[in-house]
């Protein structure tokens, strides 16, 4: 059985909180530090202790039942009490069955899941399929339990305000919502070398509406916009180690996306690739020690953009022309995980692109956000954004601030 499978389907049965992840990753035994984390927060059993509002500390009612209810699982599994499952006997404690990569847990016939532990698919079903929520369509590809820059992926925001004084409301819903099918598992390499790998399609819709809608003036749109298009996500990770997470990892991408511009009628046919490499402690990973409270991860990939306008709509003449641009999304987000129940997180990116040829040529975007967790996953947020700049997707022009809830997943 794939240890890294076994431990996140445990994680996510169960449902433990980015806090009780936290508490048993920090306070694992150095023994534990060369597994990944989802294998360190299985392999030591329920160590957090119940909430201290003294020292606010320790894990709430639920994920002590959560951690309990995983180690009865494990435990069950290696004692062969679990149905359809048979263990080889060589680990009595889950400590040792993640730390000996001999030890061996089988289906009762007879096939043995390889063990991978690099590979990471989606939390939810395994990473055979799922639902996909993120920020626009650029962002779909990312897997939730990928080793590349999930954590920094831009969220689904919706926001509406309504001033009956001055007669004006607004309204954002800002993202895109796809469906991942896995196209294949993992696999060996040559000679020995283990090599995971997954490859999966991602169809999806995106909505960009950001209007203000002024009693007796009407509406005016800062963007207003829909797509629709499928992501073919390619990543790998040259493994060097029986055991533990990945040190090195990357994703390519190739995205064909139809978007219809309802502000100036124009539509885009574009073709859009990227490329993100993850390495440990560097590029798309956590920078700082692991067990701080508060962390750094840097962001960044290469993408291509290749755009053919099918209509120019009402654009008045040589303000808009097919285009071909390449270049950059990077830069960091800090964590922060304080004495209470809820998680604060900053991200900054610039998207530079540069024009081979179109109108308008380069891109240059700004995004700062910063986000209040409501939910111990994390999975939805307070979000606070300023950006600025020219969008990717149209060229246009955009600058301004925003209060929104935020979803991902």
């Amino acid at each position: 059985m794939d240890r890294q499978l076994l431990s996140e389907y445990l994680m996510d049965s169960y449902k433990f909180s980015w806090r009780a992840e936290s508490y048993q990753r920090t306070h694992a035994l150095p023994e534990l530090k060369v597994l990944s984390p989802e294998q360190q927060v299985i392999a030591q059993g329920p160590i957090c202790p119940k909430f201290n509002k003294q020292d606010k500390d320790g894990c709430g009612e639920n994920d002590q039942a959560a951690m309990v209810s995983a180690f009865i699982d494990m435990n069950n599994l290696l004692k062969n009490q679990m149905p359809g499952f048979h263990s080889d006997g060589q680990a009595k404690t889950a400590e040792e069955f993640f730390l000996n990569p001999k030890a061996v847990i089988a289906c009762t016939g007879g096939t043995v899941v390889q063990d991978s532990p690099s590979a990471k698919p989606d939390h939810a079903t395994g990473g055979d399929s799922s639902w996909r929520v993120r920020g626009g369509g650029d962002q779909i590809y990312a897997r939730k339990s990928s080793t590349a820059e999930y954590s920094s992926l831009d969220k689904f925001q919706a926001g509406l305000s309504d001033d009956k004084v001055q007669g004006k409301n607004t309204r954002k819903f800002v993202g895109a919502v796809g469906y991942a099918f896995t196209l294949n598992g993992t696999g060996q390499g040559q000679e020995g070398g283990h090599v995971s790998n997954i490859w999966q399609l991602v169809p999806y819709v995106g909505i960009n509406d950001n209007s203000t809608d002024i009693s007796k003036k009407g509406t005016t749109y800062t963007a207003n916009t829909r797509d629709a298009g499928a992501t073919l996500l390619y990543e790998w990770w040259p493994e060097e180690a029986s055991s533990g997470s990945p040190s090195t990892a990357y994703a390519l991408t190739l995205r064909p996306d139809y978007l219809w511009n309802k502000v100036n009628g124009s539509h885009i046919a574009s073709l859009n690739g990227s490329f993100v490499p993850y390495r440990a402690k560097f590029l798309n990973a956590r920078l700082n020690d692991d067990e701080s409270q508060l962390t750094i991860s840097s962001v960044f990939d290469l993408r291509l953009d290749d755009g053919h306008y099918t209509s120019f709509g009402d654009a008045k003449p040589g303000t808009l022309n097919n285009y071909l641009r390449f270049g950059s999304r990077f830069g960091f987000e800090i964590s922060a995980l304080p004495n209470w129940q809820h998680s604060l997180d900053w991200l900054v990116t610039d998207t530079l692109l540069y024009g081979f040829h179109g109108i308008p040529r380069d891109i240059h975007y700004f995004k700062s956000t910063f986000s209040f967790g409501l939910d111990s996953k994390k999975d939805f947020t307070l979000d606070l954004t300023y950006s600025s700049g020219r969008r990717e997707d149209t060229g246009e022009p955009e600058r301004g601030w925003s209060l929104a809830l935020g979803a991902k997943y």
